[in-house]
């Protein structure tokens, strides 16, 4: 097997062969995407506010 250090390419390899791995990491990126929208929407939030006062 070819060594990489691209960490995809490493998570990839380590799951392919395990489903429930497989959910746990696709979980964890609607997550993760889940997280960057609420702290996007916090922010503009916090930006109006700033050029309010």
């Amino acid at each position: 097997m070819k060594k990489t250090n691209d960490a995809l390419k490493i998570i990839k390899r380590m799951i392919k062969e395990d489903p429930e791995l497989q959910e746990m990491v696709r979980e964890s990126s609607v997550n993760a995407q889940v997280s960057q929208i609420i702290y996007d929407a916090r922010k503009q939030v916090a930006i109006g506010i700033v050029i309010c006062f």
